[in-house]
């Protein structure tokens, strides 16, 4: 009864440190996946933070950007503006001095016309 008995005991050892190092083999390769989880997920996070710091920096060199352009068209109308106006007056003389210079043909050939008779 006693070898029986020890027997089953060596049996029951063996069952328990089988088990344990089951237990043990399964828990360091959840171990491991975790670690490598973790590891992934701060890489992922640090990565996030990367592009929202590159995001943030391209958003305001589009507003700069934005700004600028809009400066340049504004600049660009004011010029337009003033060249218009600068045509619309040396169109003006142009007409005037035309008009005086027809003028001044009607008078010469008047001239003309009354010196010859």
């Amino acid at each position: 009864l006693n070898d029986m008995r020890a027997q089953y005991e060596d049996l029951a050892q063996k069952n328990r440190q089988e088990a344990e190092e089951n237990f043990n083999k399964a828990s360091k390769a959840l171990k491991q996946e975790i670690s490598a989880g973790c590891e992934q997920m701060q890489s992922s996070k640090s990565e996030i933070s990367d592009l929202r710091r590159t995001l943030q920096g391209l958003e305001i060199e589009l507003q700069c950007l934005l700004a600028t352009k809009k400066s340049l068209e504004d600049s660009l109308a004011e010029t337009e503006s003033g060249y218009c106006m600068q045509i619309s007056n040396i169109q003006a003389t142009i007409s005037s001095i035309e008009e005086q210079l027809s003028q001044l043909r009607a008078d010469m050939e008047q001239q003309s016309a009354e010196y010859n008779l």
